[in-house]
């Protein structure tokens, strides 16, 4: 029965990200069978760490292990893969100590299960890659609050007490499931019910005139020409379809050569658009430093530029710890690192200032109060709810920081607001 439930905590976890569409409501119960388990020794707490964090992530983490697979070659692979996968692993097992250790000074398992496990999601949904790259990142995707985001009536006090406080009502409300106290579940009730209530706020209608175009498209492969008139035929039919739009959007990467390299392009794509502007991923090489950027074109010229200030650890750029920095190395040797950006600046379109990130840049850095264009290329996932996940979190992190969100990436394109 210990086993059983074990893995069916850690698979009702896992499914919440595999499926959010369907297995949002297991965001409410999946911790439910876990908080039943009592451990005897430090053993015991070691070795179910293990096993719940193998299932739970060893399934939900999927795609990022194969995108790794396919990034990387030889045993470089396997490793980098391995480090990745125990940084979770390791977390998880310190998770189910420290529930132990707690309990000999709380004399209480429903404590000790509520404070061990609060503190385990804030190390890593905010903290957890620290000790491999030497940064304070962490991966926020694995807070079970992201499901959610499908209801998100249930999220409607997300803005005023923020997520650390709303997690831990969640895991509060769960613990007292498991142990069956009253007046826990009165509260937690009130808490995802009444305040839910007075808090809610419809999404409003983003953009109503449709002067923002989003243009998710799947390239293939190409030589630098034959991707810029792709983009021409893509612009002529939208310009065509949308004669009133003002700005058309175009995902991360979509011109993935330095663009200044290439002024013909820029010209070519402006005699399309007329008096319209576009906004589009590319690369940006200064000083043999390449950079993974966004141009604002307009009137035949590139207007304004936004480098990205926050790579992603194992796939654009490697380590900065030394016991790292060579396998990363090893592990990208076929790709060109990219730079990040010190500079911090937004872009102003039709004198409104909107923030761009890119990609990655939704974990760590999200601005409050603002108009986000997200620009993203999730074509690597060979896995389909990745992608899905990552839209997800978007909105979810667009609802925590009341923003606007114009979200476009190789896949999906969506706007949205509470605002």
């Amino acid at each position: 029965m210990h086993m059983h439930s074990l893995i069916l905590s850690a698979s009702l976890y896992a499914a919440m990200f595999l499926w959010p569409t369907f297995c949002w409501p297991f965001s409410f119960v999946c911790f439910v069978p876990l908080f039943l388990n009592r451990f005897d020794s430090y053993k015991k707490a070691f070795y179910d760490g293990l096993i719940w964090s193998v299932i739970a992530y060893g399934l939900s983490l999927g795609a990022l292990f194969d995108l790794m697979y396919v990034f990387g070659k030889g045993w470089h692979t396997y490793l980098c893969i391995s480090i990745f996968f125990g940084l979770f692993c390791v977390a998880t097992v310190l998770w189910f100590v420290s529930v132990k250790f707690i309990k000999t000074f709380t004399r209480s398992w429903f404590l000790s299960w509520i404070i061990a496990t609060c503190l385990y999601f804030e190390w890593i949904t905010r903290y957890g890659f620290y000790p491999c790259i030497g940064q304070l990142k962490g991966y926020g995707l694995a807070c079970p609050l992201i499901a959610l985001q499908k209801q998100a009536f249930f999220l409607s006090m997300l803005p005023v007490f923020g997520w650390s406080t709303v997690r831990f009502f969640l895991i509060v409300f769960q613990a007292g499931i498991a142990f069956k106290k009253k007046y826990i579940l009165m509260l937690a009730f009130f808490f995802f019910g009444i305040l839910n209530y007075f808090c809610y706020k419809k999404p409003k209608k983003v953009d109503p005139e449709n002067k923002i175009i989003l243009i998710p498209q799947i390239f293939k492969e190409a030589y630098p020409y034959e991707r810029m008139f792709e983009i021409k035929h893509l612009l002529e039919k939208k310009v065509e379809e949308y004669p009133e739009a003002e700005l058309f959007v175009f995902p991360e990467s979509t011109f993935p050569f330095p663009l200044q390299e290439y002024p013909q392009a820029v010209t070519l794509w402006a005699s399309v658009m007329k008096d319209k502007k576009l906004l589009l991923g590319s690369h940006r090489l200064e000083n043999q430093e390449l950079y993974n950027s966004v141009f604002l074109i307009s009137s035949s010229r590139i207007m304004q530029c936004y480098d990205k200030k926050h790579t992603m650890p194992f796939f654009e750029t490697p380590s900065s710890v030394f016991l790292f920095k060579n396998v990363h190395a090893c592990f990208l040797q076929k790709k060109k690192f990219f730079t990040e950006s010190v500079l911090q600046k937004n872009m102003h379109i039709d004198e409104k200032e909107v923030c761009i990130r890119i990609c990655s840049e939704l974990l760590w850095d999200f601005p409050k109060n603002k108009s986000i264009f997200l620009l993203v290329k999730d074509s690597f996932f060979r896995y389909s709810y990745y992608p899905e996940l990552l839209a997800l979190y978007a909105q979810f992190q667009a609802h925590l920081k009341k923003s606007e969100l114009f979200y476009c990436s190789w896949k999906i394109s969506f706007k949205f607001s509470i605002m």
